[in-house]
């Protein structure tokens, strides 16, 4: 038998629907017994037998590379993110280094993210990935302290009122943490934000985003492992229960997006959330390392828009508390973020003052934030492809050892 005859053979063997023979061999008879024949599923039969169109896929800016089956059931969309950051700083009761100036050069963020649907249009998913070394948190040996997982979420909304997301992703609690950091009019979120953060977490919520279909109230109620982003290990019984509520009078609008880039009309959305942490901590840990702290948690937040100016504000508090009364980072915090557009140009402007209050014995450190910045949105692409620029000064109780920061960064999204 030649190499091209034996090559033959195998296709024909591989393709046909009943076994090859060759020539000169004796067929083996058939099983007497009745072989039992499986049944197939006649939609995913279809699914099976459609060809494959990759020219199909379309480009979107900002949105990335996308494909959907002929019928709508099934889509995916491709999305890549990177902020380039460079920070300097200064602590005047810095001792190391000397003298008291330190920077930094990095890739504060990369990602990927995928989106789309799968079996039905009401059935969603939107995966995250964290690549960079900010991202995933690597410490001075170069040894990862977080996956590059940084959500997983599926959401089912075949009823409208009562959509149930499960995965992990960011719990629903504070509207500015909830802002993607890509549409921040700031480089980063507020120092109030850090303190009294819940951050990402595995478990599941029921909510909807438009309750009734009369574009006024929203509403979530999850309950969560209350460990945080990337937590597997056997714990306690300890959970996170939130429940979060929001009303916008004038009707729905893009109110998880800092910057008023439509410039229209009047437009406000007020939130109120609670959250009990049954745990040691959801995402940040509050805690001495030692003892559970049981938790509450309380944010009330509004976002004002009209024609390209807008404003940000949210109240924190957070009390708990050990079994020997020991006192974790518990205490009260807010700020307030007004921001515009310049007319007829692609430059916006921010400001922002916050301040933390600790209670007494609490671990909380006070903390006053003031500072200003200024971001240049590329023609069309706005926050897609923009470059900022911000300073900051923090103090705790003496103003004249506070700390001045000044960062650049680049966003390009595609």
């Amino acid at each position: 038998m030649s190499f091209v005859t034996g090559l033959v053979l195998l296709s024909q063997i591989a393709l046909a629907d009943e076994p090859v023979t060759p020539a000169g061999a004796t067929a083996v008879p058939e099983a007497t017994e009745a072989t039992p024949t499986l049944v197939p599923d006649r939609e995913l039969t279809e699914y099976a037998s459609a060809p494959v169109d990759p020219a199909s896929g379309k480009f979107k800016p900002g949105k990335g590379l996308q494909w959907s089956s002929a019928d709508g059931r099934h889509s995916l969309a491709l999305g890549f993110r990177a902020m380039f950051l460079y920070e300097l700083e200064h602590d005047p009761t810095a001792v190391d280094p000397d003298p008291n100036l330190t920077q930094q050069v990095m890739i504060r963020r990369a990602r990927i993210t995928a989106v789309g649907t799968m079996w039905g249009e009401h059935n969603k998913y939107k995966i995250e990935l964290a690549i960079s070394p900010r991202d995933e948190s690597v410490n001075s040996d170069g040894l990862l302290r977080q996956t590059p997982l940084l959500t997983w979420e599926n959401t089912f909304t075949h009823v409208r009122d009562a959509n149930l997301r499960v995965g992990q992703y960011k719990v629903p609690y504070s509207r500015e943490r909830v802002i993607s950091s890509s549409k921040l009019s700031m480089v980063d979120r507020s120092g109030a934000n850090s303190t009294f953060n819940l951050d990402r977490d595995i478990g599941l919520d029921v909510g909807s985003k438009d309750l009734g279909g009369l574009g006024l109230f929203q509403y979530n109620v999850g309950v969560y492992a209350g460990e945080g982003r990337g937590r597997f290990e056997a714990n306690n019984l300890g959970m996170m229960y939130l429940a979060r509520v929001n009303v916008t009078p004038f009707g729905l609008f893009d109110d998880y997006e800092a910057q008023d880039f439509k410039r229209t009309g009047l437009r406000l959305s007020m939130g109120a959330a609670y959250a009990y942490v049954d745990s040691p901590a959801a995402g940040k840990d509050i805690t001495d390392g030692e003892a559970d702290y049981a938790y509450h948690n309380v944010t009330a937040d509004a976002l004002l828009k009209v024609k390209g100016f807008s404003t940000e504000t949210a109240f924190f508090w957070r009390d708990g508390a050990d079994t020997d009364q020991d006192l974790a980072e518990v205490g009260t915090g807010f700020y307030v973020q007004p921001q515009m557009l310049i007319p007829h140009t692609p430059i916006g402007v921010a400001t922002r003052y916050g301040k933390n209050f600790p209670e007494a014995k609490s671990a909380l450190s006070e903390r006053t934030e003031v500072g200003g910045g200024v971001s240049y949105y590329l023609s069309g692409a706005r926050n897609k492809m923009k470059f900022q620029a911000d300073y900051l000064r923090t103090w705790g109780d003496d103003p004249s050892e506070g700390e001045d920061q000044g960062r650049v960064q680049l966003q390009c999204m595609f």
